[in-house]
């Protein structure tokens, strides 16, 4: 299913990653010369909505902090799958990584995250990618869903309430791009003397 790959010719090893929740089948490629990627393969009926991800992913890459790198976007396996490549990222995930890190370096790590989340957050979005509709819809009835599960925090009825108080102004502030996925599991930390760094992953 690789051959329509242009670069394909050139890898030694795809071994299948099964981690992850995204519907994506995922590899990890290795080439000729021991440069190791990473393979999303996808339907090719998600084929617009993987360009426009390829896209937004080049638009991160070009923010100056770490992360896996976008390579190639392309149709595979005779037409029927659609493909993105990605430079392969080393480390731990962050998920992984965090219970054995001491609180201080866990709060730094936090406020790296946040330092990398307002970089994608400083990316003029195009106006055919601002919706015409609000997702205040969708927010409220995962709220409720959350009201109605079994998974309640204790405590929590002073932030419920101040969502549904506020829900409103988030559609009054500027849009911006969003990761869509940015916790822990899509951030990989790194081991650099004297202190970690982290990296993000396409999720």
């Amino acid at each position: 299913m690789f051959d329509d790959i242009r670069i394909s010719g050139n890898w030694k090893t795809a071994k299948k990653i099964s981690k992850g929740w995204s519907s994506d089948i995922k590899y990890y490629i290795e080439t000729a010369n021991s440069k190791p990627l990473l393979l999303r393969v996808s339907d090719i009926e998600l084929y617009d909505a993987k360009k426009k991800e390829y896209e937004i992913i080049s638009k991160y890459s070009c923010l100056g902090f770490p992360m896996s790198r976008p390579i190639d976007f392309g149709t595979c396996n005779s037409g029927k799958n659609v493909y993105i490549l990605l430079a392969w990222v080393e480390g731990k995930d962050l998920e992984e990584a965090l219970p054995g890190l001491p609180e201080t370096e866990q709060y730094r790590l936090g406020r790296e995250a946040g330092l990398i989340l307002k970089r994608i957050h400083s990316i003029a979005i195009d106006k055919s990618d601002i919706p015409v509709r609000s997702k205040k819809e969708k927010k409220l009835l995962q709220l409720a869903r959350y009201e109605e599960s079994n998974l309640r925090i204790a405590g929590d009825e002073t932030v419920i309430h101040f969502v549904k108080e506020n829900i409103d102004l988030i559609w009054k502030r500027k849009p911006v791009y969003h990761h869509g996925d940015y916790h822990p599991g899509n951030l990989v930390y790194t081991k650099i003397k004297p202190l970690g760094s982290l990296i993000l992953t396409a999720s």
